[in-house]
């Protein structure tokens, strides 16, 4: 994978990577930068991925599969001004791209979002995000998955504050950065909250599958047997492996 080419110089860039990735096969990112700097609209988002698209198809001969666009995610936590409307460009950026442009891939820099923010509300707005990003047809993410929370684990009243933030709600009471911004005061490193209770109901499959879905370490003491069970057959699989290949040597 190459990455990535723009056209921040116009093709001088892209008329030297793609021959290269049209010749060893290799899938190639193209983010949404043109000569006049990075795309803050969704429509010219669009409008530079479908110029990249094709330079490459058309010229080059690469397959829509082997393009993956970067809509770029851009900070909507600093309260500039242009960048007020920016989550939601870029969403419906990656909507569009997918709709427009059938075969290619999409991917996002998600933590971009939240830039500036503490820790804890950072993590709230970076997992909305996301989700939202997936709804409108994200492939691909790069992102620390340590710090995405399933949005069942972040309170009703978080989630519904970053979305506002997100989607920069004109029918909200006041701006929503600074509403998002005076709810999490104080609350720098607070954890989140984690409703598991459920689990205990679940069968020791259900409970192991839960935990690997859901990134949790411990979900209860048959699960664990499960598990420890599971890793002795594989050690015994592996030492009968050996044994038969140094009689077979």
């Amino acid at each position: 994978m190459i990455n990535s080419i723009n056209l921040e110089d116009g093709e001088k860039r892209t008329s030297k990577v793609l021959p290269m990735a049209k010749r060893y096969g290799a899938a190639v990112i193209a983010l949404t930068i043109d000569e006049d700097g990075m795309a803050l609209t969704a429509e010219k988002k669009t409008a530079i991925a479908k110029r990249n698209f094709d330079l490459a198809t058309k010229k080059y001969g690469l397959d829509p599969t082997d393009l993956i666009f970067d809509a770029l995610t851009l900070p909507i936590s600093t309260g500039e001004e242009e960048y007020r409307t920016a989550g939601m460009e870029t969403l419906k950026a990656v909507e569009q791209i997918k709709k427009e442009l059938p075969g290619v891939k999409t991917i996002l820099g998600v933590s971009n979002i939240s830039f500036g923010l503490d820790a804890y509300p950072r993590r709230v707005l970076n997992s909305v995000f996301m989700h939202e990003a997936v709804d409108h047809g994200l492939d691909m993410a790069i992102v620390n998955y340590t710090k995405i929370y399933p949005l069942y684990k972040i309170p009703q009243e978080e989630v519904n504050l970053a979305r506002k933030l997100i989607q920069r709600d004109a029918n909200s009471d006041g701006d929503p950065l600074q509403k998002y911004m005076a709810h999490f005061a104080g609350m720098k490193g607070k954890p989140a909250a984690s409703t598991t209770a459920h689990v205990d109901t679940l069968s020791v499959e259900d409970k192991l599958k839960f935990a690997i879905i859901n990134g949790e370490k411990s979900v209860g003491a048959g699960a664990r047997k499960k598990s420890q069970k599971h890793r002795i057959d594989q050690l015994q699989w592996r030492i009968l492996d050996q044994r038969i290949f140094q009689q077979l040597t």
